[in-house]
């Protein structure tokens, strides 16, 4: 099983995933809690009542996009047309219910699916993983969720672990074999 790249969003897949390394979300970690039901209603309301779209409300929120209010008095990207293919990475607002040793990131795209390659997005994972540890001792895995609450603008799952963490549980996972 491949890490460091794109994963089947397929339950079967992600279980066999999570039995190999439990920093990958299995089925039963992949559900919305209570909670993040309630957030993201909070949340969808004020896109709606505020902005023209979900893509006008990420590409305004996220990338900084000029905007203007339309007719109905809501927020619009004056210019959606960037020559320039970007992307953002953020922690994840609706994080599953995870390891907690586990980061759940969402990479944000301005453009759409097809102008991108799984190698891309492997390359803006890894750059932008780097980024934010300053050394590249980290694993991770992507995927498409098929069931995505917005889905007017391109975006993935990501789930990365430090390399530390990962040699502190394989210590200890030795230690308790060795006990047995």
């Amino acid at each position: 099983m491949e890490l460091n790249c794109q994963v089947s969003s397929d339950i079967t897949i992600l279980n066999e995933y999570n039995k190999l390394y439990p920093w990958i979300p299995n089925e039963e970690q992949i559900r919305p809690t209570d909670m993040n039901i309630f957030m993201k209603d909070i949340l969808k309301n004020k896109i709606k009542n505020i902005y023209n779209s979900t893509r006008d409300y990420i590409l305004i929120d996220l990338f900084n996009y000029e905007s203007k209010r339309n007719d109905d008095n809501k927020l619009q990207v004056i210019n959606d047309n960037k020559i320039d293919k970007e992307y953002r990475f953020r922690s994840c607002r609706f994080r599953y219910k995870i390891d907690p040793q586990t980061f759940h990131y969402i990479l944000w795209y301005n453009c759409d699916r097809d102008k991108l390659t799984p190698e891309e997005i492997n390359k803006d994972i890894r750059n932008s993983i780097y980024n934010i540890l300053q050394d590249d001792h980290y694993q991770f895995i992507w995927y498409e969720n098929p069931k995505m609450s917005i889905d007017d603008i391109y975006h993935i799952q990501v789930f990365w672990i430090k390399f530390e963490i990962i040699t502190k549980r394989k210590a200890y996972h030795q230690c308790l074999l060795l006990e047995t």
